[in-house]
């Protein structure tokens, strides 16, 4: 938008925020459309009824359907798409073409354009190095110049699937949305990831988990995630070869944020909005309660305040007996090497033997001796109750209320707008499958 335009209303920011993505993956398919795509491209490139070179109409001949397409009553009709030449790597659609015709569409009021903010800050992302970090994607629409010069050959949205055709364009090989696991070995006093197991599509339970997945993702790529180009989750079950596996041990999401520090994750823009990370505190034993096992332990507020004892550590005890059903005799080196670059000594300063023992005083989800757990659920299955709040909320955010968000295991990354009502629909879910309000941070 030039500088005679008038200033966004906040409906109109609302709108560009929730703008699909343009994919550029429809094709003219009948001549009137080649023909009408051919005449507009030339006018707006000054080309006095000339023809311009193939890659540029190819590229016209991309932008005009997903235009044409959009309902100027969906939300104003926006679209939205990076204009930086590496969004363009490895199609049929370069940057350069796009990038020309695109202009000339501007500058003949065929395309209402918003740009995408940007700034330069210090990242994290490149330790401490000043980066390019987008507010958002270029937004843009069909004005009714654009509209009227097609409508006048007959091509109209409602008319649309006569003139146009998607394409199925080449793409790098996409992860499967579901990933099935058996369960992880012991080696030599190492714990070993479960082998990867074949998906059985006949199972409608298998292919009810993979659409739940696609659908969810085709609504997060939509949306802007900084810094990544793209975001695409995979939801991971666990012991898939155990006998009475039914699709419901483990479940977690993963995408390329979930292996960032806390204070990287901060910095993740969605829609070009900077992020809140809303927290399930004590998730686990929050489930262990309010599905009535844990007899007689009525948790407080943080269940990992124990005199003397760091929070980090306190958790850590609890996760170790969560996960293995016992209490351990010795502290897992990958918890004495995480817990030590936060300056935490384990072996010298909490020798496991006493420490869990306090900690069982205060929490005592082990029984007697601790050689076995009274708990009756195993990690898979709290991390599967956990991973169906969770997913739960982001289906209710994205689908009822048009927000994004990302997954980090027991907790969401959130547009810093939304927190309240992501709050709100955690609460609910986890209620709901619980039986007792989470303890949100």
């Amino acid at each position: 938008m030039d500088a005679n335009t008038p200033p966004l209303s906040p409906q109109d920011r609302a709108d560009l925020r929730q703008a699909p993505y343009a994919p550029l993956t429809a094709r003219p398919a009948s001549k009137v459309a080649i023909d009408r795509c051919d005449a507009v491209l030339s006018e707006a490139l000054g080309l006095q009824g000339e023809r311009s070179n193939r890659k540029r109409r190819l590229a016209f001949s991309a932008l005009v359907p997903d235009l044409l397409e959009r309902d100027p009553q969906d939300r104003g009709g926006w679209l939205g798409r990076p204009l930086s030449s590496n969004s363009f790597n490895g199609g049929d659609i370069g940057y350069r073409s796009y990038s020309t015709v695109f202009w000339a569409a501007e500058n003949s009021n065929l395309i209402e354009v918003v740009l995408g903010a940007s700034r330069y800050v210090k990242s994290a992302f490149t330790a401490g190095k000043m980066t390019a970090m987008k507010g958002q994607a270029t937004r843009f629409r069909a004005t009714e110049r654009l509209r009227k010069r097609f409508a006048d050959a007959g091509i109209t949205r409602d008319t649309w699937a006569e003139h146009f055709v998607r394409t199925d364009p080449v793409r790098v090989p996409l992860k499967p949305a579901v990933s099935l696991r058996a369960a992880s070995v012991r080696d030599k006093g190492e714990t070993l990831k479960g082998r990867k197991m074949r998906l059985d599509r006949s199972d409608p339970r298998c292919v009810a988990a993979l659409e739940r997945m696609e659908r969810i993702n085709a609504f997060l790529a939509a949306q802007t995630f900084e810094p990544f180009e793209a975001v695409r989750l995979q939801r991971v079950f666990n012991n898939g070869d155990a006998p009475a596996f039914a699709w419901n041990q483990g479940g977690r999401m993963f995408g390329p944020h979930t292996n960032l520090k806390k204070t990287q994750r901060s910095r993740i823009r969605i829609n070009g909005e900077p992020t809140v990370e809303v927290d399930l505190r004590a998730c686990h034993l929050t489930i262990l309660s309010g599905l009535g096992h844990l007899p007689g332990i009525v948790l407080p507020q943080d269940p990992y305040v124990v005199e003397g004892i760091p929070r980090e550590v306190v958790k850590r005890v609890v996760t170790i007996a969560l996960s293995y059903g016992k209490r351990h005799t010795r502290w897992p080196p990958e918890a004495i090497e995480d817990l030590s670059k936060e300056g935490i000594n384990l072996s010298k300063d909490y020798p496991i033997r006493k420490t869990t023992d306090a900690v069982l005083k205060v929490l005592p989800f082990l029984a007697e001796g601790g050689e076995s757990s009274q708990i009756g659920m195993s990690w898979a299955d709290l991390q599967f109750v956990e991973s169906e709040i969770i997913l739960s909320t982001m289906e209710t955010l994205a689908y009822d209320r048009g927000v994004p968000s990302l997954s980090v295991h027991d907790s969401l990354i959130v547009p810093k707008g939304s927190v309240d009502v992501a709050k709100a629909t955690l609460s609910h879910w986890f209620q709901e499958s619980v039986g007792l309000p989470p303890w949100l941070d």
